[in-house]
Protein backbone atom coordinates (compact mmCIF):
# COMPACT_ATOMS: atom_id res chain seq x y z
CA UNK A 1 0.00 0.00 0.00
CA UNK A 2 1.23 3.58 -0.99
CA UNK A 3 -0.06 6.59 1.76
CA UNK A 4 -1.60 9.04 -0.34
CA UNK A 5 -3.52 12.41 1.06
CA UNK A 6 -6.24 12.09 3.16
CA UNK A 7 -4.95 8.90 4.81
CA UNK A 8 -5.86 7.10 1.43
CA UNK A 9 -3.64 4.02 0.75
CA UNK A 10 -3.17 3.03 -2.93
CA UNK A 11 -2.50 -0.17 -3.47
CA UNK A 12 0.54 -1.13 -5.53
CA UNK A 13 -0.78 -2.56 -7.92
CA UNK A 14 -2.63 -0.14 -9.13
CA UNK A 15 0.60 2.03 -10.25
CA UNK A 16 3.11 -0.64 -10.59
CA UNK A 17 3.80 -4.12 -12.16
CA UNK A 18 5.94 -5.89 -9.83
CA UNK A 19 7.22 -9.12 -10.51
CA UNK A 20 10.17 -11.34 -10.00
CA UNK A 21 13.00 -11.29 -12.37
CA UNK A 22 16.89 -12.26 -12.30
CA UNK A 23 19.37 -9.75 -13.03
CA UNK A 24 22.47 -8.46 -11.36
CA UNK A 25 23.62 -8.64 -7.52
CA UNK A 26 24.75 -5.02 -7.37
CA UNK A 27 24.84 -2.04 -10.08
CA UNK A 28 27.48 0.09 -10.12
CA UNK A 29 26.97 3.88 -11.19
CA UNK A 30 30.24 6.38 -11.69
CA UNK A 31 29.53 10.44 -12.65
CA UNK A 32 25.67 9.22 -13.07
CA UNK A 33 26.45 6.26 -15.30
CA UNK A 34 26.18 2.59 -14.79
CA UNK A 35 29.57 1.27 -14.95
CA UNK A 36 31.14 -2.80 -14.87
CA UNK A 37 34.55 -3.58 -14.50
CA UNK A 38 36.20 -6.37 -16.24
CA UNK A 39 39.78 -8.23 -14.79
CA UNK A 40 41.69 -9.25 -17.61
CA UNK A 41 45.26 -11.57 -16.68
CA UNK A 42 47.73 -10.21 -19.31
CA UNK A 43 50.49 -13.12 -18.38
CA UNK A 44 53.54 -12.47 -18.57
CA UNK A 45 53.35 -9.28 -21.13
CA UNK A 46 53.82 -5.30 -19.36
CA UNK A 47 50.76 -3.95 -19.12
CA UNK A 48 52.08 -0.89 -20.92
CA UNK A 49 52.25 -2.68 -24.13
CA UNK A 50 49.06 -5.24 -23.71
CA UNK A 51 46.77 -2.27 -22.75
CA UNK A 52 48.28 -0.57 -26.33
CA UNK A 53 47.45 -3.91 -28.59
CA UNK A 54 44.22 -4.34 -26.48
CA UNK A 55 42.77 -0.69 -27.40
CA UNK A 56 43.88 -1.25 -31.02
CA UNK A 57 42.19 -4.69 -31.04
CA UNK A 58 38.65 -3.46 -29.59
CA UNK A 59 38.81 -0.04 -31.99
CA UNK A 60 38.97 -2.16 -34.83
CA UNK A 61 36.94 -5.03 -34.19
CA UNK A 62 34.04 -3.66 -31.34
CA UNK A 63 31.37 -1.33 -32.56
CA UNK A 64 30.03 0.22 -29.54
CA UNK A 65 26.20 0.81 -29.54
CA UNK A 66 25.71 5.01 -28.42
CA UNK A 67 26.08 5.86 -24.96
CA UNK A 68 28.55 2.83 -24.57
CA UNK A 69 32.28 3.92 -23.79
CA UNK A 70 35.32 2.26 -22.78
CA UNK A 71 38.08 3.65 -20.42
CA UNK A 72 41.31 2.13 -19.58
CA UNK A 73 42.56 2.88 -16.43
CA UNK A 74 45.30 1.79 -14.73
CA UNK A 75 47.29 2.44 -11.09
CA UNK A 76 44.25 3.87 -9.64
CA UNK A 77 44.94 3.10 -6.19
CA UNK A 78 48.82 4.37 -6.81
CA UNK A 79 47.52 7.82 -8.04
CA UNK A 80 44.97 8.26 -5.15
CA UNK A 81 47.24 7.74 -3.12
CA UNK A 82 50.05 10.19 -4.58
CA UNK A 83 47.62 13.03 -4.97
CA UNK A 84 46.80 12.78 -1.46
CA UNK A 85 49.97 12.80 0.28
CA UNK A 86 50.95 15.58 -2.27
CA UNK A 87 47.85 17.81 -1.62
CA UNK A 88 48.17 17.41 2.50
CA UNK A 89 51.99 18.58 2.14
CA UNK A 90 51.21 21.34 0.08
CA UNK A 91 48.07 22.27 2.88
CA UNK A 92 51.39 21.91 5.55
CA UNK A 93 53.93 23.87 3.25
CA UNK A 94 51.47 26.84 2.87
CA UNK A 95 50.61 26.64 6.42
CA UNK A 96 54.34 27.15 7.34
CA UNK A 97 54.64 29.37 4.68
CA UNK A 98 51.63 32.18 6.07
CA UNK A 99 52.49 31.83 9.68
CA UNK A 100 55.86 32.91 8.92
CA UNK A 101 54.71 35.82 6.61
CA UNK A 102 52.11 37.19 9.38
CA UNK A 103 55.06 36.72 11.62
CA UNK A 104 56.86 39.44 9.89
CA UNK A 105 59.90 36.37 8.72
CA UNK A 106 59.36 36.10 5.46
CA UNK A 107 61.73 38.89 3.94
CA UNK A 108 64.43 36.92 1.80
CA UNK A 109 64.85 33.71 -0.17
CA UNK A 110 66.59 31.65 2.89
CA UNK A 111 63.47 32.72 4.76
CA UNK A 112 61.12 30.62 2.15
CA UNK A 113 63.54 27.80 2.49
CA UNK A 114 62.96 27.65 6.12
CA UNK A 115 59.49 27.57 5.94
CA UNK A 116 59.56 25.18 3.65
CA UNK A 117 61.92 23.46 5.62
CA UNK A 118 59.72 23.37 8.66
CA UNK A 119 56.17 22.41 6.55
CA UNK A 120 57.93 19.53 4.80
CA UNK A 121 59.44 18.15 8.30
CA UNK A 122 55.76 18.31 9.89
CA UNK A 123 54.83 15.82 7.17
CA UNK A 124 57.84 13.65 7.23
CA UNK A 125 56.66 10.87 9.91
CA UNK A 126 52.67 10.60 8.51
CA UNK A 127 53.97 9.74 4.82
CA UNK A 128 56.80 7.62 6.22
CA UNK A 129 54.05 5.76 8.45
CA UNK A 130 51.57 6.07 4.93
CA UNK A 131 53.94 4.25 3.48
CA UNK A 132 55.40 2.12 5.51
CA UNK A 133 51.43 0.77 6.62
CA UNK A 134 50.79 0.41 3.02
CA UNK A 135 53.71 -1.46 1.85
CA UNK A 136 53.62 -3.89 5.34
CA UNK A 137 49.99 -4.34 3.65
CA UNK A 138 50.79 -5.76 0.66
CA UNK A 139 54.33 -7.36 1.08
CA UNK A 140 52.24 -10.91 1.95
CA UNK A 141 50.45 -10.98 -1.43
CA UNK A 142 53.64 -10.87 -2.99
CA UNK A 143 54.44 -14.02 -1.77
CA UNK A 144 50.81 -15.64 -1.49
CA UNK A 145 49.83 -18.91 -3.73
CA UNK A 146 46.53 -19.25 -3.10
CA UNK A 147 43.65 -18.65 -5.73
CA UNK A 148 43.54 -15.63 -7.65
CA UNK A 149 47.03 -15.10 -6.27
CA UNK A 150 48.27 -14.59 -10.18
CA UNK A 151 46.04 -11.53 -10.57
CA UNK A 152 46.60 -9.92 -6.83
CA UNK A 153 50.37 -10.14 -7.46
CA UNK A 154 50.07 -8.10 -10.73
CA UNK A 155 47.83 -5.36 -8.67
CA UNK A 156 50.09 -5.42 -5.35
CA UNK A 157 53.46 -5.25 -7.46
CA UNK A 158 53.16 -1.84 -8.58
CA UNK A 159 51.49 -0.38 -6.24
CA UNK A 160 54.82 -1.48 -3.68
CA UNK A 161 57.40 -0.22 -6.22
CA UNK A 162 55.30 2.98 -6.49
CA UNK A 163 54.92 3.82 -3.11
CA UNK A 164 58.81 4.57 -3.62
CA UNK A 165 58.92 6.86 -5.92
CA UNK A 166 54.96 8.38 -4.45
CA UNK A 167 57.51 9.12 -1.40
CA UNK A 168 60.10 10.96 -3.09
CA UNK A 169 57.63 12.87 -5.05
CA UNK A 170 55.38 13.98 -1.77
CA UNK A 171 59.22 14.91 0.34
CA UNK A 172 61.24 16.25 -2.36
CA UNK A 173 59.70 16.98 -5.89
CA UNK A 174 56.73 18.75 -4.24
CA UNK A 175 58.42 21.01 -1.96
CA UNK A 176 61.74 21.36 -4.22
CA UNK A 177 58.77 22.87 -6.63
CA UNK A 178 56.86 24.82 -3.97
CA UNK A 179 59.93 26.84 -2.85
CA UNK A 180 60.75 27.95 -6.47
CA UNK A 181 57.68 29.23 -6.91
CA UNK A 182 57.59 31.14 -3.65
CA UNK A 183 61.05 32.63 -4.31
CA UNK A 184 60.06 33.69 -7.84
CA UNK A 185 57.00 35.38 -6.32
CA UNK A 186 58.89 37.14 -3.01
CA UNK A 187 61.22 38.39 -5.92
CA UNK A 188 58.36 39.30 -7.79
CA UNK A 189 56.94 41.31 -4.68
CA UNK A 190 60.53 43.19 -3.75
CA UNK A 191 60.85 44.07 -7.22
CA UNK A 192 57.24 45.68 -7.17
CA UNK A 193 58.14 47.18 -4.22
CA UNK A 194 61.39 48.80 -5.39
CA UNK A 195 59.70 50.08 -8.88
CA UNK A 196 57.11 51.99 -6.94
CA UNK A 197 59.30 53.03 -4.18
CA UNK A 198 61.82 54.89 -7.59
CA UNK A 199 58.59 56.00 -9.34
CA UNK A 200 57.65 58.19 -5.78
CA UNK A 201 60.65 59.61 -5.54
CA UNK A 202 62.19 60.82 -1.98
CA UNK A 203 59.80 61.46 0.71
CA UNK A 204 59.13 65.10 2.19
CA UNK A 205 61.93 64.33 5.46
CA UNK A 206 64.38 62.86 2.90
CA UNK A 207 64.15 66.09 0.62
CA UNK A 208 64.78 68.49 3.71
CA UNK A 209 67.43 66.23 4.82
CA UNK A 210 69.62 67.26 1.80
Amino acid sequence: MIPAMGDVQIPLDQVASVEITQGAMAVKTENAFQVTTIFVDNGERDVGGYVKDAQELVNRELSLPPGYTLVWVGFIALAGVAAETAVIMLIYLDEAYHSRNLEGRMREASDVAAGVREGALERLRPVVMTVTAITMGLAPILWSGGTGADVMKRIAAPMVGGMVSATVLTLVVVPAIYLLWRRRQLKHRQGGFVSVAAAIGPTKEERTER
